[in-house]
């Protein structure tokens, strides 16, 4: 990749001053009808928040909740103490005439490493859709750029996720994404990063791609696995994927075991975790984040559906479930249906 394309390194110092131009948090206005306090409703947020790609980081007894505000604009933030009551923080990372991404903004990922908070994110790019790597001195930003683009990973990439494992290693998740006759492909691909960030090790390995029944229900026009998730429960580690045209009904969230970070990975046979629910509301879930309660006692899932599968559906809403792990290591969700979910600050 091109020097010029590497951009944005600020000191500590500076990124400390950056942070004063960001937006301030805001209430949001209560035009939902209330459930009772301890509960919320799906989609989330009073009135309800919409938001593209949601993704919630866990930090200090906050839940913070970023996603795409507009595709041509960037990313926002809000926040919460219950999954119950939400504020506006604001833009966590706004488009300007200094970002090198000026369009196709998608898939924003928060994670802490070595003090600070970094958010990887792709971006139509002068080389093309690649991913980008931003930092911020607090967890609900602004983030500034710090390698535009981020890695050298060959093609379009999008859709990247960074897990760092109990032993402080990280690894990169990202899809590579090409049209032949008409169809869509996506895969889904994995590489351990450096201690900083800077570069990957070893080899970049495919990770999963569309071969479930359910992945190829217009294998014509798509065979995509993509937006993948990693998170570790005891010795197992699972990743959380969307399959299917994101803008389609039929697109749904699946999830494989591996006993490492870069597999091999297993598709589960009970796929697909997520998928249309007509009687409830539900259509077309995807983009699925999988977050820890922050007494750290029970697991959710955070993932965006259409608000009108008959509408165009680049306005998308954000839902909460309930992640289930079984006995035998499978896993299912709850709270998909209409009715009030209690929130986890409120079940002692």
């Amino acid at each position: 990749m091109q020097a010029f394309q590497r951009v944005l390194k600020p000191t500590m110092t500076a990124l400390v001053g950056l942070l004063f131009s960001g937006a301030l948090a805001q209430d949001l206005p209560a035009d939902k009808p209330q459930t009772a306090a301890a509960t919320y409703l799906n989609p989330i947020g009073n009135p309800p928040i919409h938001l593209q790609e949601p993704f919630i980081l866990v930090y200090a007894k906050q839940y913070y909740l970023f996603g795409t505000a507009s595709p041509t604009e960037g990313f926002q933030c809000y926040e919460s103490s219950d999954l119950v009551h939400w504020k506006l923080d604001g833009w966590a990372w706004h488009k300007s005439g200094l970002r090198v991404a000026k369009g196709e903004l998608h898939s924003p990922q928060v994670f802490v490493h070595s003090g600070m908070f970094y958010m990887v994110y792709s971006g139509r790019m002068p080389t093309g859709t690649q991913l980008a790597l931003a930092a911020s001195v607090k967890p609900e930003g602004p983030y500034h750029d710090l390698h535009v683009p981020w890695l050298d990973l060959g093609g379009s990439c999008s859709g990247g996720d960074v897990f760092v494992d109990n032993n402080g290693k990280a690894y990169l998740t990202f899809s590579r994404k090409s049209t032949t006759n008409g169809c869509s492909y996506s895969a889904i691909y994995g590489v351990a990063l450096s201690k900083d960030l800077s570069k990957t090790t070893g080899q970049t390995l495919k990770l999963l791609e569309a071969n479930q029944l359910w992945e190829l229900a217009h294998r014509d026009l798509n065979q995509c696995n993509d937006f993948s998730r990693i998170l570790r429960i005891g010795a197992n580690y699972y990743l959380t994927y969307s399959a299917n045209d994101h803008l389609s009904a039929d697109c749904g969230i699946g999830y494989a075991v591996a006993d490492r970070p870069l597999g091999a990975w297993t598709k589960s046979a009970q796929n697909p975790l997520l998928a249309s629910h007509p009687e409830s509301g539900l259509f077309g879930p995807a983009h699925g984040s999988v977050f820890r309660s922050v007494d750290r006692t029970e697991w959710f899932i955070a993932y965006d559906s259409l608000t009108d599968p008959s509408n165009h559906p680049a306005d998308r809403v954000v839902n909460i479930g309930t992640l289930m792990l079984q006995p035998d290591g499978k896993l299912g969700v709850k709270g998909l249906t209409p009715s009030p979910v209690r929130s986890p600050a409120f079940r002692r």
